[in-house]
């Protein structure tokens, strides 16, 4: 009930200040990269995916998501908090847009 699930990534690139106080879902994506660090007893998640439309997102996670792997497919629940870009291997720039996670939920491998 506190997902808005009718904000999309259109909507976050445009400006994504208007939503910062909405949870968003991103469903079935697809884990392109996921890691793990601990610091001072807290494992920090960081998860690259992409959903069916090509979209990326990065999620940032306080929590250890011990089944979730690279190659996995995932929902996430997340606030979206930030943009980002990075230079691609064609040099170009990737889009993504950066996310706290609140949920995730491994769909399938």
């Amino acid at each position: 009930s506190m997902t808005d699930y009718s904000i999309d990534n259109r909507m976050l690139t445009k400006n994504i200040d208007k939503y910062g106080d909405k949870l968003i879902s991103v469903s079935d994506a697809f884990v392109i990269a996921i890691n793990e660090e601990t610091i001072e007893n807290l494992t920090i998640s960081t998860i690259q995916v992409n959903n069916t439309d090509g979209d990326i997102y990065y999620i940032y996670s306080l929590n250890a998501h011990d089944d979730v792997f690279d190659g996995d497919i995932v929902n996430i629940h997340g606030l979206p908090i930030g943009k980002t870009a990075y230079e691609n291997v064609s040099g170009g720039s990737t889009h993504a847009v950066v996310l706290a996670s609140a949920y995730i939920e491994k769909v399938e491998q």
